[in-house]
């Protein structure tokens, strides 16, 4: 399973409720190499991690690949365009290889989710009429269906690494909460990512009940440049409708 763009904490937490059943879970899967079906009616399933071969045999596979856009039979390459591992190659304002044809959403493969495509779209307008403009794109918040829910917005502690940030992490978890431990859902915690110099809430990732409502109002707060200190006052100032997670 691949949580893109997911905060290791938030990997680390889903991938451990998985295993806690029993579930064998392989991460950091490169490519998928093949499936054989062999004498006994069971599939083998080869792929590469960290420049080695792996293999596992089962009785059966699923595939949930999301939805990989269908850009071979278009023509791109007699007009240029490149593509690569069945997305449309483009840079950071979705410009192709042929600089005045763009791409967005599923075709450019970078994140196929509905609200990216949202986003992409409105930017290439933008552009296109104004010229480039910066796209704050690590304000799109995620969230996947897991059990408990996983959510985040922003960067990710690899990212705030990567780029040198000097920053702050809190995370609070679930059990601390009373609700929480009420609803025997104690698995989970919220984690903030704050600018240590501006004092901004630069990221922010949550697994646990709720987790994408809870996402939802720090996005809020995040898009509207809120410090922490003002941004931990008027949420904490804030009560949802009672017998909801606080």
């Amino acid at each position: 399973m691949a949580l893109r763009a997911s905060d290791e904490s938030i990997s680390r937490a889903v991938a451990a409720v998985f295993t806690q059943p029993g579930v064998d879970v392989r991460t950091s899967v490169d490519t998928i190499i093949s499936f054989e079906k062999e004498a006994d009616d069971s599939l083998t399933l080869r792929w590469t991690r960290g420049g080695g071969s792996r293999a596992a045999s089962s009785d059966a596979v699923i595939m949930a690949t999301g939805w990989p856009a269908e850009v071979h039979d278009l023509g791109l390459d007699q007009a240029g365009i490149d593509i690569e591992r069945s997305a449309v190659l483009v840079d950071r304002d979705f410009r192709t290889t042929v600089p005045h044809i763009l791409a967005v959403g599923d075709a450019n493969g970078w994140d196929m989710r509905v609200q990216t495509a949202q986003f992409e779209g409105e930017a290439v307008a933008v552009n296109a009429v104004l010229g480039t403009n910066p796209t704050p794109q690590q304000l799109l918040r995620a969230g996947w269906f897991t059990d408990p829910d996983d959510a985040g917005v922003g960067f990710s502690e690899a990212d705030m690494r990567a780029q040198d940030v000097a920053h702050h992490v809190t995370s609070v978890p679930c059990s601390s909460i009373d609700r929480a431990v009420i609803d025997d859902r104690e698995i989970g915690f919220l984690k903030t990512l704050t600018d240590q110099r501006r004092q901004l809430t630069l990221g922010a990732h949550v697994v646990g009940e709720n987790a994408m409502v809870i996402i939802q109002s720090i996005t809020i707060a995040m898009t509207a440049a809120v410090s922490l200190s003002i941004c931990l006052i008027d949420l904490s100032g804030t009560r949802g409708p009672t017998g909801t997670s606080r």
